[in-house]
């Protein structure tokens, strides 16, 4: 079973998180929250708004949100927005899906304020020379085209724990299928455990993907 845990584009509804924006059909597992390029200065009723929307049964995760700092608002107001939606996720038992544009430092700093109850995801994930900052952060990593393209990404993935590992295939029209074949043989690991192992992560990461 192949899971793809971010996809802006629907392939397998039953089997992706598909990152709701606003289209008319809910899909059956969804992620929901405020893009930090498009994010504004958050007001009572669009939380109310962000609150009903996550309380839908097929909402799995918040997201995705978080820090970038070449595209969108200012830092600030990305901060102060991505503050109130983890808040409200922790509160609602979502975990985060986090999209992080050389912002890790604010992040980092964040999360030791806020200290979270669910876990977070960095969707997308590509900063080699972080990445075991990352995970001893307890932060997990979604994995998605880069792995493909990115030999230095290859090589520091070989020493992370499978555990903190997810994949996806973000907005990229790939099927997800070529990152598992690709994880598969980095971590030298027959395909159908490597299945079972991502299977696993999910299910503790998001416990409402009902999955099978």
């Amino acid at each position: 079973m192949l899971l793809n845990s971010h996809t802006h584009i629907s392939r397998e509804a039953k089997h992706e998180i598909y990152n709701q924006q606003g289209d008319p059909e809910l899909k059956p597992f969804f992620s929901f929250g405020w893009h930090p390029w498009t994010v504004a200065t958050p007001h009572e009723s669009s939380l109310n708004e962000l609150e009903n929307i996550l309380r839908s049964p097929g909402c799995v995760a918040l997201g995705e949100c978080g820090l970038d700092s070449l595209k969108g608002p200012d830092l600030k107001t990305q901060e102060d927005a991505f503050v109130l939606q983890v808040k409200l996720a922790d509160r609602l038992g979502l975990p985060v899906i986090i999209h992080c544009v050389r912002a890790w430092h604010q992040l980092k700093t964040l999360k030791k304020e806020i200290q979270p109850t669910t876990p977070w995801i960095w969707h997308g994930f590509n900063r080699v020379s972080i990445i075991e900052e990352v995970i001893a952060e307890g932060i997990h990593i979604s994995l998605g085209h880069d792995l493909i393209t990115n030999s230095s990404l290859q090589e520091a993935i070989k020493r992370i724990p499978i555990e903190y590992i997810i994949l996806e295939t973000d907005d990229r029209n790939i099927p997800v299928r070529d990152i598992y074949g690709l994880l598969s043989e980095l971590k030298e690991l027959p395909l159908s455990d490597l299945e079972e192992q991502i299977k696993k992560n999910v299910e503790h990461i998001f416990p409402k993907w009902k999955i099978g």
